[in-house]
């Protein structure tokens, strides 16, 4: 070569080379040089004139077409798709004289779709050239391309460029891009294909610079974008600023502050908008997706439009869980002429899973007089399939919106009316009323309703002219300014040294500003169709900052309800816990009244006497709760009252003295129904006449304090002169029996306690009532319900019945009595249920977490069409001695039963999916792996054998995906299980499976249909024991003919792999880390699948029995643990250190942390809400967080030990204590962490498993 000579390497002329000369050669290209097909093997050409000698090579290579567009991927993750149409290269002596490279490339913004024809290129030219250290490409074709994940079209400006660097054997290329955006969105995912079609949203002339794209995370960065020219939103002018990228794992969004022009050069709206696209892997390459574009609420703020200034709002709804896709509108608008004039205007329009639609208005600020009223206003509106919050509407923090609108499919068409008013002004009394009537889908009447409310507004300061507390201020300074003595006292500095003397004005400070504000509600409605009457009243009182405020919530002073049903009525005017009334005060001075009026089917029990009369006789409040064995037996019918008042002047102070005084009286009524309720001491003669008694408590209480207050050096002290209170009581039930008891008692202390001293008097006569079953731990009632209810019929079959107890059953518990506390456990006997033959059902007891709830699951589902007695039974025991004993009453065990009796209902001839425990295929599931298993079966929570006892009906399962194919079948009656033949399925399929009642005896039967359809209709209880087949039946292919009975269908799909351990095997692990302290990382593996794994086989569903079907476990084989084990886990635990977390029912790592797999958080939201995320299928789900536990378990321990041992020396210390204190975390080593993955069926069935392993590097 030329280049030989003028190098000088061939001095001695051409006849002295030696080497070897190959007129052609194949060569390899780079690994750089990547395909789908040839990720790790090398793409060959031909080379000429191959010289090899002493000084290196040297030849002349060039190819044509090496690969096409479709083939070329820059890396093996997130890659850029480009193809190498030429390449030229000239080697001297092992060097590169001459290089040269030509084809084009793809940007992941740009779409890739060959059946469009727009004109707009989809792919960049490029040439470049290679040295020895990179490859420098350029892009020669830029004009126009297509962004994708935007929807838009790009002006690429010249500057552009594309570098292309090699790192770890790989490309990385990188465009750094300057131009403008024109966007054209839909607010729709999916794209239009149509060029013409109208834009949701059009933006011209958006302008960035170093717009950068790469390979790598973060995939897209900006230097700056703005914008000019015109804007078009919704077809509306618009202006945008403040643009911003906003790049989010695999979101990449544009966002920025939007303007839109209602009327031309009058008003606009203003909002957000976001711009989103999604960056996916799809076979090895890296693809931008647009992903539609979200708008915030538009505003409008004080807008003058001439005639009115407007307020208001306006949002447009994609897939809100409430409303799905539609939009909502409020609008305000204040008339100019006639002055003080508001307009309001609410309005939806939308399809969730059904259509709906509504609209309000209402006028404020007219003067229409009408006698002693003045209309100020109306309201008015229409809803179809909507209906009006009414608590959210008539909350004054919604005041300025007309209406607050909710979707509601029971309803169909629904209208509105109401007017506004005041009396006198509406600063005076300003009222609401309303009318609303609505039908119900079918168009019959559904509800007629009304509802009002008035607020009453008052200016003390009109009342009472100037400072309205002037007068009582001025009269407490002359009572107690006036003395000579007090005076002569108030200015003694040597008294002062020792007296409390703070000014008058310091300890009543006077209020400037009084206002108050009277507010109420009131609301009718009668349901047509449960024939059901409902009205309820609410009064709020606050004057004054607090001076006159009900004693209620929120200052309610008054509320009442009535209810009437087929089934049951009553009205409460305030109940004994939630009374009506006012407290008027100044500071810690009140006066409180309350009161209750109470009537009907529900009337709940009866009160005990104020914590206060309690104190003052000297006894605990329950003792005092002489009603407390009635109330237990819960509401009953009757009528009740009640009234109550309360002083308290608080701490008075003037000069050195000080004052309390407190006192109270009040009286409770109460006639109630007991129903069957028994007196055991009366020979269990029916309490009352016919269970109707009476009850009643009266009570008054005065107590107080004087004292002077004074001050020692820095302590100030109170001395009491006379300190005391004295109460009465009377409570009193009948008749039959009557009982009386009545108290007075009280307390005194005089001179700083030098005398001091308590009494008290009782007196009772008549017999109190001793109800059968009651407790004995001093007669409250421990079984406090027990369901189903007494004599209820149609009871579901699956009906799980419960008792509630008062306190926790089978676990110790104190009671302080007269001789100091005693310690009791209530056992519970037993707790079952009875046919009519008294025949026990078999079941087992199932107590909730806190044991005061307990449940009796039968074996099998209730007997159809029976009466049944549920029997629960608890007794006692007493600890005496450090041992239990069995509480005796009258010679005999103590126990309290309770019983009811019941009709059941019918049963079903179907499975409900509510009663599966566990199934293999799992209903839902989506990888249902053919290999794990060749036999199916599904476990039920209730057995039903009736439906396959039954020796007219032949049972089958089917699989369909096409066409059914039935398989063997057999029911195992002692576990409740079915057991099936599973067929050979195909892979990546959807299944339904079935099980099939063919009748004998022909096709007389109802259809499979039939019966589905009416089970659907029949809803699920919150307790799940309902009978129920739920919309996943629905979904499931009917497979059932004439004369057959679908007894259980659900869906599944197969995976494309036959096992779990294949499925693990075709996974290509890329090891990642992420970093959670300085010296603390969780792994993960990036994983390249073809398929995801779904929420079934990660955290499990109600057909798992609720657990996962891929178990990990760590085998803790590698330095780090081994250093941890010996630390901490092998002789766990040690020296009585313990780990908090042990206890934790939470924790599932376990000790050690062999479980620390926590799964992706995005990766189940995913798979719950975005299946086509590029996300599932590029990650896999489980976290490698063994280090986190590592570092807090050390840590914890190592903090307990210090200081346990702390002054101890190292010699009298354990030596694992020794060795703990010693220790250090430590840097986690760069090395393969292996890991068991376990495929485990549901019911414990042991499946594939492989080991696999994470890697920090």
């Amino acid at each position: 070569p030329q280049y030989y000579n003028t190098h000088g390497y061939l001095i001695g002329g051409t006849e002295s080379w030696r080497g070897l000369y190959v007129q052609t050669l194949n060569i390899g290209l780079p690994q750089e040089f990547k395909t789908e097909d040839h990720i790790d093997s090398r793409v060959s050409f031909e080379a000429n004139n191959l010289l090899i000698d002493s000084y290196g090579v040297s030849g002349n290579f060039a190819a044509n077409n090496v690969f096409p567009i479709d083939r070329g991927i820059t890396n093996k993750e997130n890659a850029w798709r480009y193809s190498l149409d030429k390449i030229g290269v000239d080697l001297a002596a092992s060097k590169i004289v001459g290089a040269n490279l030509e084809g084009i490339i793809q940007l992941p913004i740009q779409k890739n779709d060959d059946n469009q024809n727009t004109g707009i290129p989809k792919y960049l030219g490029y040439r470049g050239m290679i040295t020895e250290e990179e490859y420098l490409i350029s892009v020669t074709t830029f004009d126009q391309i297509k962004f994708d994940i935007w929807s838009a079209k790009a002006m690429i400006d010249a500057g552009s460029t594309i570098e292309m660097r090699v790192k770890n054997r790989e490309f990385l290329p990188k465009a750094i891009l300057n131009g403008s955006l024109d966007i054209g969105a839909n607010a729709k995912y999916a794209e239009s294909s149509d060029p013409n079609e109208k834009k949701d949203a059009d933006f011209k002339g958006v302008k960035f610079q170093g717009l950068t794209l790469q390979t790598k995370a973060p995939y897209i960065t900006a230097q700056y974008f703005g914008v000019k020219g015109e804007q078009k939103l919704a077809n509306f002018p618009a202006s945008i600023k403040d643009i911003v990228v906003i790049a989010d794992g695999s979101q990449v969004s544009l966002g920025f502050d939007v303007t839109v022009g209602l009327q031309e050069e009058r008003f606009s709206a203003t909002g957000g908008m976001m711009i989103r696209g999604l960056i996916t892997n799809e076979n090895n390459k890296q693809r931008w997706k647009y992903d539609g574009f979200s708008l915030t609420k538009l505003g409008l703020r004080k807008v003058d439009i001439g005639v009115a200034i407007v307020t208001g709002e306006f949002q447009i709804m994609r897939n809100d869980p409430l409303y799905g896709n539609g939009f909502t509108a409020q609008l305000k608008a204040e008339l100019r002429a006639p002055k003080g004039i508001e307009v309001e205007v609410n309005a939806a329009y939308g399809n969730s899973t059904f259509k709906y639609w509504g609209f309000e208005g209402s006028v404020k600020g007219l003067k229409i007089q009408a006698t002693a009223l003045t209309i100020t206003g109306f309201t008015g509106g229409a809803f179809y399939h909507m209906v009006p919050d009414r608590d959210m509407s008539l909350n004054p923090a919604y005041a300025n919106k007309a209406l607050v609108l909710k979707p509601d499919n029971t309803v169909g068409l629904a209208l509105r009316a109401g007017i506004y008013g005041s009396v006198a002004s509406d600063k005076a009394v300003s009222i609401m009323a309303g009318f609303n009537i609505s039908t119900n889908p079918n168009g019959g009447l559904a509800n007629i309703g009304f509802i009002g409310e008035a607020v009453v507004m008052a200016d003390i300061s009109k009342l009472v002219p100037g400072d309205p507390l002037a007068g009582v201020k001025d009269k407490f300074k002359e009572m107690t300014g006036k003395p000579g003595f007090l005076n002569d006292l108030k200015n003694n500095s040597h008294v002062n040294s020792f007296l409390d003397t703070k000014a008058v004005d310091e300890q009543y400070p006077v209020t400037e500003k009084v206002e108050g504000a009277i507010y109420a509600k009131l609301a009718m409605n009668y349901d047509f169709n449960n024939s059901v009457f409902h009205a309820s009243l609410d009064v709020f009182v606050d004057i004054a900052h607090g001076i006159i405020k009900g004693i209620g919530p929120n200052g309610r002073a008054g509320w009442a309800v009535i209810h009437v049903a087929p089934d049951e009525w009553y009205m409460h005017i305030g109940t004994p816990t939630d009374m009506i009334g006012l407290k008027v005060g100044l500071g810690s001075f009140y006066l409180q009244s309350g009161s209750y009026f109470m009537v009907g089917t529900r009337i709940p029990g009866s009160p005990p006497p104020p914590p206060e009369v309690a104190e003052i006789l000297g006894l605990q409040l329950n003792d005092l709760d002489y009603m407390s064995s009635l109330n237990a037996l819960g509401d009953g019918k009757g009528f009740a009252f009640g009234t109550h008042l309360k002083f308290d002047t608080g701490d008075m102070t003037a000069l050195f003295l000080y004052a309390r005084f407190q006192a109270g009286l009040g009286t409770d009524i109460m006639l109630k129904n007991y129903g069957e309720a028994k007196c055991s001491n009366r020979g269990g003669d029916q309490i009352g006449i016919n269970g109707w008694y009476a009850n009643g408590q009266a009570y008054v209480y005065l107590q107080g304090e004087l004292g002077i207050k004074i001050k020692l050096w820095f302590i100030k002290k109170k001395i009491p002169i006379i300190k005391a209170g004295v109460a009465s009581l009377l409570q009193a039930k009948g008749p039959n029996p009557y009982w009386v008891r009545g108290y007075l008692g009280g307390y005194y202390n005089l001179l700083g306690g030098m005398i001091k001293g308590r009494f008290r008097f009782k007196m009772e006569f008549g017999e109190e009532c001793v109800l059968e079953n009651s407790s004995v731990l001093g007669g409250m009632k421990i079984i406090s319900d027990l369901t189903p209810k007494k004599d209820e019929t149609d009871v579901d079959v699956f009906a799980i019945p419960q008792a509630t107890f008062a306190v926790r059953v089978n676990e110790p518990i104190v009671i302080p009595e007269d001789d100091g506390d005693h310690t009791y456990k209530v056992v519970v006997d037993k707790m079952t249920i009875i046919d009519d033959q008294g025949k026990e059902i078999k079941g087992v007891i199932e107590y909730a977490n806190s044991k005061d709830v307990a449940n009796f699951v039968s074996e099998d589902i209730l007997p159809p069409n029976k009466t049944l007695k549920a029997i629960a039974q608890v007794s006692f025991m007493e600890k005496k001695n450090g041992m239990y004993e069995v509480v005796m009453a009258d010679g005999q065990k103590a126990i309290e039963i309770e019983e009811r009796v019941f009709t059941t209902g019918s049963a079903p001839n179907v499975i409900p999916l509510s009663n599966i425990k566990y199934a293999y295929p799992v209903p839902e599931q989506e990888n249902y792996y053919t290999g794990e298993a060749n036999t199916g079966y599904i476990k039920l929570k209730r057995g039903q054998d009736y439906l396959f006892d039954d020796p007219n009906w032949n049972t089958v399962t089917a699989f369909a995906a096409e066409s059914p194919t039935e398989s063997n079948f057999s029911y195992n009656a002692n576990d409740n299980t079915v057991n099936f033949n599973t067929p050979n399925l195909g892979k990546q399929k959807d299944y339904t499976f079935a099980l099939i009642a063919k009748n004998k005896n022909g096709n007389n039967a109802s259809t499979g249909n039939d019966t589905v359809e009416e089970t659907v209709k029949t809803e699920e209880n919150a307790d799940d024991s309902a009978v129920s087949v739920t919309t996943e039946v629905k979904k499931a292919q009917s497979l059932s003919k004439n004369g057959e009975i679908e007894r259980l269908a659900y869906t599944f799909r197969t995976s494309k792999y036959t096992t779990f351990e294949n499925k693990l095997s075709s996974l290509n692990f890329n090891p990642l880390w992420i970093k959670l302290s300085s010296d603390v990382v969780t792994l993960q593996n990036n994983m390249n699948a073809d398929e995801y794994f779904d929420a079934t086989e990660i955290s499990g569903s109600k057909y798992t029995d609720n657990k996962p079907l891929i178990d990990l476990t760590a085998l803790m084989d590698d330095s780090f643990a081994n250093k941890f084990k010996g630390l901490i886990y092998n002789n766990y635990p040690f020296d009585e250190l313990t780990l908090n977390r042990a206890e934790s029912e939470d924790d599932f790592a376990g000790i050690p942390p062999v479980k620390a797999f926590p799964v992706f958080t995005s990766y189940l939201q995913y798979l719950g809400s975005d299946k086509g995320n590029g996300f599932l299928k590029q990650t896999f789900p489980f976290k490698y967080d063994l280090f986190s536990y590592y570092k807090s378990d050390w840590y914890e321990l190592i903090s307990k030990a210090a200081s346990k041992y702390v002054g101890s020396p190292a010699n009298v210390r354990p030596a694992v204590i020794n060795a703990l204190l010693e220790s250090t975390y430590g840097i986690i080593p760069e090395t393969r962490y292996n890991v068991k993955a376990k495929y485990t069926l549901p019911g414990n069935k042991q499946g594939t498993e492989k080991q696999i392993n994470y890697e920090f590097k």
